[in-house]
């Protein structure tokens, strides 16, 4: 009974544990398809910017990344061939453009997933 007591509690630890490191992430994670690929050479501090099917979560339906991100030019490339091929794809974004309410993507990834 004491064992079980104690894997419980071990458990219940574990599981609060996993809560809470993926809160301190909070992250968003969207995907799909690219379906637009958009560069603006006006913009100061932002590169290429995105739009996918399904939409993107964020209030304005574009993902932008930031030149201050530190893969920019290889994610910005992976992006315009993610779109000339139709591929599918995954952002994590946690924060939003104050001037456009796009979302700022933090990490982009393509593959052979659903």
């Amino acid at each position: 009974m004491k064992f079980l007591s104690k894997l419980a509690i071990t458990l219940l630890f574990l599981s609060l544990s996993m809560l809470f490191s993926e809160a301190a992430l909070a992250l968003t994670i969207d995907g799909g398809r690219v379906t637009t690929y958009h560069l603006n050479g006006d913009s100061a501090s932002r590169d290429a910017c995105i739009r996918m099917t399904p939409k993107i979560r964020s209030p304005s339906g574009w993902a932008c990344l930031l030149k201050n991100n530190g893969l920019r030019a290889q994610i910005s490339t992976s992006m315009r061939e993610a779109f000339q091929r139709g591929s599918n794809c995954k952002i994590w974004w946690k924060n939003l453009q104050p001037s456009t309410q796009d979302a700022v993507i933090s990490v982009f990834e393509c593959g052979n997933f659903l």
